[in-house]
Formats: C-alpha cells, sequence, structure tokens
C-alpha cells in the first residue's frame, strides 16, 4: 500500500502518470485546434466514433492538474485542523513561488521577445509585465496573449493565495462548532465551490449587462470569466475534498474490497463518459459551467483511487511507469512550452517555405518532441534546481505531522 504523505515532500505513485496524461491532453487539444480541427473519427459497426470530440476534451487536462494541485498542498492542513502543527503559511508561499515561478518567469520573457511578435515591443512589454505579477488573466487585453495556456498559472498561484485563507476559516468554525465533523467539513467546501464556480459563472454576464465595464477588461462573451479563480475554485476544491478522504481511507485500514468497490464505481464513471463523447455528442450541448463541475468530479474520482488504489487492475503501476512518470516529472516546462512549440511546427516552419509530409498527426509528433525537449531542459536547468531550494525552505520534518490521524471522529 502506498501512503498519502504527510507532506509535500513525498512522492504519490501515479500522480505523475496523471500529470503525464493531463499535459499530453491539453497538448493533443491545442495542437487538432492549431490543424484548424479536421475531423478525426472512424465507423465501426455502423456507429461514428468521433475522436475529434475527444480531442475537445483534452483541454479539461488543465481541470486535473487544478484537482492534484489542490489535492497536495491541501493535506498538510488537513491534518492541522485534526490537531496537527499548523503549516507555516510564508514558507508554503515561498515554496510555491521557488516551485513555479523561476520556469515561468523565464518562458515569459522568452515569448515576449520570440513568440508575442504580432504586438510592438511596447505592448509586449504590458503584456509581460501583467504575466510577470501574474494578473494577467484578469483583463480580456492580456489575458490570452504572450502564450494563451499561461492564463492557468495565474488563476491556480491565485487559488494558492486562498487556500491558507480557506483552512483558517474552517479552524475557527471547528472551535465555534462541536457538532461539526472533517466529512461535512470536506464535502461543504466541495459544494459550496460548485455554488460559487457555477453562480459566478452564469451571473456575471447579468451583471455585466446591468453595470458599464470596458469590455476590454471583463466581457460577457469573453475569456476572461471562463477562466476566473471563482469559476477554478470548483476544480481546486475537488481537489481538497478528495485529499481528506483520501487520507481517511488509507489511515483507517479501509478494506481493499471497499477500495475496488470504488474504482469500479469511478471507472465505469469515466467509461460511461467517454462512450458518450465519442459516440454523442450531446455532452457539449451541456452548460458550459456544468460541464467543467462534472469533469470536476471525475478528474476527483481518478485522483481518490489512484491516492488508494492498491494497484488496482494495475493501473497505478502503468501510471508510474518510467516513461510516463518521465513525462508527469516535466510536465510543468511542457505545459508552458507546448504552445510555443505548436506555433513553432504548425505556423513557422510551413511559412518558411518548409513543408512537413504526412500534415497534421506527422506535425503533432514533431511539436511534441519539440515540447519534450522545450520541457526537458527548463526542468533541467531551471525548475529542478529551485526545487531543491525550495524543500530545503521547509521547517517541519515528515516525521512532525506523520503520527496525525486523519479519522473524521477523532478528536481536532
Amino acid at each position: 500500500m502506498h501512503a498519502v504523505p504527510s507532506t509535500g515532500l513525498q512522492r504519490i505513485r501515479g500522480f505523475d502518470g496523471l500529470r503525464a496524461l493531463a499535459a499530453t491532453g491539453v497538448f493533443l487539444s491545442h495542437a487538432w485546434a492549431r490543424a484548424e480541427f479536421p475531423d478525426v473519427s472512424v465507423s465501426m459497426a455502423g456507429i461514428a466514433l468521433v475522436f475529434s470530440n475527444l480531442l475537445s476534451l483534452g483541454t479539461s487536462g488543465v481541470v486535473l492538474f487544478f484537482v492534484l494541485s489542490g489535492f497536495l498542498l491541501s493535506l498538510p492542513f488537513w491534518r492541522w485542523l485534526q490537531g496537527g502543527e499548523q503549516p507555516d503559511t510564508w514558507q508554503y508561499l515561498r515554496r510555491r513561488i521557488w516551485r513555479i515561478y523561476p520556469a515561468y518567469m523565464v518562458a515569459v520573457i522568452l515569448f515576449a521577445l520570440f513568440y508575442d511578435v504580432a504586438h510592438p515591443l511596447s505592448v509586449r512589454l504590458v503584456h509581460a509585465i501583467t504575466h510577470l505579477l501574474l494578473i494577467h488573466n484578469l483583463a480580456e487585453v492580456t489575458i490570452y496573449n504572450i502564450s494563451a495556456p499561461l492564463w492557468s498559472v495565474a488563476t491556480e498561484f491565485q487559488l494558492y493565495l486562498l487556500l491558507p485563507v480557506l483552512f483558517w476559516i474552517l479552524r475557527r468554525l471547528l472551535r465555534r462548532n462541536s457538532l461539526l465533523d472533517l466529512r461535512l467539513i470536506a464535502i461543504g467546501v466541495f459544494v459550496c465551490s460548485l455554488i460559487v464556480g457555477i453562480g459566478f459563472y452564469l451571473g456575471m454576464p447579468v451583471i455585466l449587462e446591468l453595470v458599464p465595464i470596458d469590455a476590454r477588461l471583463i466581457d460577457s462573451d469573453g475569456k476572461v470569466i471562463l477562466h476566473s479563480p471563482l469559476v477554478g475554485v470548483m476544480y481546486f476544491a475537488a481537489g481538497i475534498a478528495a485529499a481528506y478522504f483520501s487520507a481517511v481511507a488509507i489511515e483507517s485500514g479501509a478494506a481493499s474490497r471497499n477500495r475496488r468497490r470504488d474504482a469500479v464505481v469511478v471507472a465505469s464513471g469515466v467509461a460511461a463518459l467517454l462512450l458518450l463523447v465519442v459516440i454523442d455528442s450531446r455532452f457539449y450541448q451541456l452548460p458550459t459551467s456544468l460541464r467543467l463541475a462534472i469533469m470536476a468530479c471525475v478528474y476527483a474520482g481518478i485522483v481518490y483511487v489512484v491516492a488508494t488504489g492498491e494497484h488496482v487492475w494495475g493501473v497505478v503501476d502503468l501510471l508510474d511507469a518510467r516513461p510516463i512518470r518521465l513525462l508527469g516529472v516535466v510536465s510543468y516546462s511542457f505545459y508552458l512550452y507546448h504552445d510555443y512549440a505548436l506555433w513553432i511546427i504548425f505556423d513557422s516552419v510551413p511559412s518558411a517555405g518548409y513543408d512537413i509530409p504526412y500534415g497534421y498527426p506527422m506535425k503533432t509528433l514533431l511539436a511534441f518532441a519539440l515540447s519534450l525537449a522545450f520541457a526537458i531542459l527548463s526542468y533541467t536547468a531551471i525548475e529542478r534546481p529551485f526545487i531543491v531550494l525550495g524543500q530545503k525552505l521547509k521547517r517541519v520534518t515528515p516525521e512532525s505531522t506523520a503520527g496525525t490521524s486523519m479519522s473524521p471522529t477523532s478528536p481536532r
């Protein structure tokens, strides 16, 4: 059995594989878009399997990244609510900055110089400054400039800032109401996040009709609402709730048959969703906010199963296979650079007079290889040294919180 770690210093088997799948899904979806959405479908026994729908679903890999972050970062805070040592908030924030910002900063500067070439240098400077301040996701004029996928870095960092505040509020609620237990708290956090996320997505366009706001800042048909941290909180909170129930399942010694049952339920749900997407496009007729909420639930279930699955059907072993795990290790840099690599292969190379044989599939493979090369270079030269530096800032040893129970009925 692989235990949920007491701190972020230890690795949960299979999670790097999930990161690899998330990064690959986002990459394939964006490659499909770069190729101007070619039809990818086959017919079997009279049934049309529309894999284009599956490629479109790949963008939800970003949701999985958010779920994983919420899961891992909330573990020390859950143990604090159970009577463990309070996490050092400043240390937590410093480690987050060391983890994501150096590689991100280098990528932003490179993209401002060599990628965002459609704008004059003065405009690129404004774009770069808002990106470096991690506020570019808050305005339509900046959210997709420099490199479109970078919106998620800002949104996720803003959610990092909310995490200690959330648990400080929960701590005060627990002190004032002895009838609450952490099961209710975990469920409540997720339910409230769904209400906030769906409510913001549906309500903000109505508010914009009543309140005149410059459309360059926020527009009902723009990108800011969909990529707001108030929508992303659904994904992040799904990971937070999954972290609590995963830790309880492991530390309470839940029977293997119960975990297999959970795995069957989640696998059945995932299979049903994939069939619905591939065979029928009615999933895409659902309101966007509802689709995103469904994906948050699905990914939370997957993360829970991987964290507690004890090698059910060999899934964890497969996700932890060396090639997949290595892609997961560099997945952050892969995500940072994949759009740039796609631009080079799909747009810059053909415009330079070179023609790539076999079209879309070959270009996709070349762009994947180039993204991976950028990712390995970025991880080796920038990410890894700063990860080590961030870990050295950790004052609390793993043993100091390892004995804290996560049972829902234990003393708080």
